[in-house]
């Protein structure tokens, strides 16, 4: 379950909006993510890069604690190309030190394949959880639904994913296709 607003969360600023295109003009959207969370550069990119080391910043776990709450709140709420970005980050968390940020980043991954439609978004969405544990996977790949079938199919055939993960696209991917008129 997705942990209780932090009050910290009020104190995000606002983010910029993205072009048509989903292309903010000429900023990267790292370099915005760094910005709005109000940490150090480098902790973020080690983050996103996926270093342990940076799951526990030398300001201490108060941080690491508020960085991955901005993380969750960004993911969201925030449009994809900066999402996306967040959840690689709840995701660097969530496999670096134990705690509740694995299940927050499945949280966030749920609202993420809910709040829209396009498959190419849920794809990124799906991929990104291959990483975590199992069960995890096993949950995402369970609410995938017609509107999303590419990701189940990524998914699915992922030989990187984990074999519960797999499994449980295997099944959705049945169910989602006996349920289309399938025998």
């Amino acid at each position: 379950m997705v942990a209780a607003a932090s009050p910290e969360l009020s104190l995000l600023p606002p983010l910029p909006l993205a072009a048509p295109g989903g292309v903010y003009s000429g900023v990267q959207p790292d370099e915005i993510l760094s910005s709005a969370l109000g940490v150090r550069a480098g902790a973020l990119a080690a983050l996103l890069e996926r270093d342990p080391a940076a799951a526990s910043p030398a300001d201490g776990p108060a941080d690491t604690t508020r960085v991955a709450s901005l993380l969750l709140k960004l993911v969201r709420t925030a449009a994809p190309p900066l999402a996306l970005p967040a959840l690689r980050g709840l995701r660097a968390l969530a496999r670096a030190s134990p705690g509740p940020w694995a299940c927050d980043a499945v949280c966030a991954a749920q609202l993420l394949l809910h709040s829209t439609a396009r498959d190419e978004v849920a794809v990124h969405a799906v991929l990104a959880l291959r990483g975590l544990c199992s069960s995890c996977a096993a949950a995402a790949a369970r609410l995938v639904r017609g509107g999303v079938l590419l990701s189940l199919l990524a998914l699915f055939g992922a030989a990187s994913a984990p074999l519960e993960a797999r499994e449980a696209a295997a099944s959705s991917l049945g169910a989602l296709l006996r349920g289309g008129g399938g025998g």
